[in-house]
Order: structure tokens, then sequence, then C-alpha cells
């Protein structure tokens, strides 16, 4: 069943092997199938052709969600970034992208796994 969301947060220099890498090591880690990812999820501020280019590879819709949706999120992120909370006031971009994208029930599954350029965390949806 495709109810996985995978949320990203990542670097201007990350690559499509980046985004790659840091999704496979959370999938692995969370146990969870590739066939199972239903959406890639970024935040607005983050939209650029290399993540469309990564959902297109991947042959996923990318979820595009604006701060407000992030922030209606976030108090049910579990990491905390210095980083994403200067940027776009949340506490994780990668799990604040995954669980506003899997909808108000939804659960992390894995939580942020970051690489030096990508971050990555996946979110189920409960519906």
């Amino acid at each position: 069943m495709r109810n996985v969301i995978a949320g990203f947060g990542f670097r201007q220099r990350a690559t499509l092997d980046d985004f790659g890498a840091a999704l496979e090591a959370a999938l692995a880690d969370a146990g969870v199938a590739a066939e199972d990812l239903a959406e890639i999820a970024v935040a607005r501020a983050k939209r650029s052709a290399i993540v469309e280019a990564f959902a297109l590879r991947r042959g996923l819709t990318l979820v595009v969600l604006s701060e407000m949706d992030l922030h209606a999120a976030s108090d049910r992120c579990l990491s905390l970034s210095t980083r994403a909370m200067g940027a776009l006031g949340v506490p994780s971009v990668a799990e604040a992208a995954a669980l506003a994208a899997a909808g108000e029930g939804a659960r992390l599954i894995r939580p942020r796994i970051k690489t030096a350029t990508v971050t990555c965390a996946l979110a189920r949806r409960t519906q």
C-alpha cells in the first residue's frame, strides 16, 4: 500500500545521488519498501530543479508545501535543527514536510536521517 511520504530538506549543492542515498538509508532503517512510497514532499522554499528531477526519476508526485503547512505539522516533529529553525521556523524541514503531506493523523516512522547535503524523514498516512 502506497501510504508513506518522504519529506526532504537539503542544501543547494545536493545531487540526485545524495537524494537517493538519503532516501535509501531512511527506507532501510525504517524497514519500508520503496514500493510503499506515495509522494515526495518539500517546502516551497526548497523547490528546485534537482528535487523535481529526483521525484520524476522515482516516478513519484512532488508535493510542495507552504510555510503555513510546515508550521501546522511542526508540533509532531521529533528532531530539532537550529538551521531549520533559522531558515523556516520549524524544528525539521524534512519531518514537517513528510508530516504535512501525509495529513493530520500521520505519524513519523523514521525521524530525519541526515547526510552531508540531504535530510530525509518518513511519515505514514493513516487514511
